[in-house]
């Protein structure tokens, strides 16, 4: 079953990224509930988080104390 919605796009000339932001974009839906943000900032920080391990494991030596290892 395809279903319709009506969508709106509403632009702020006030409300823009930071001033020092790279670059990206905000959206937001169900009155702020769900928030998509694609910004430079919060891609670098996703990719930050996930190598991390990596980069602890490469300046640090494996840790033997560790049990996981990720």
């Amino acid at each position: 079953m395809i279903r319709s919605y009506s969508i709106y796009i509403i632009f702020y000339k006030i409300n823009f990224l930071f001033c020092f932001s790279a670059g990206g974009i905000e959206l937001y839906a169900m009155g702020g509930k769900i928030k998509v943000s694609n910004t430079i900032e919060a891609r670098l920080s996703m990719i930050f988080n996930q190598i991390l391990p990596e980069i602890r494991e490469k300046l640090f030596g494996i840790n033997q104390n560790r049990k996981y290892h990720d």
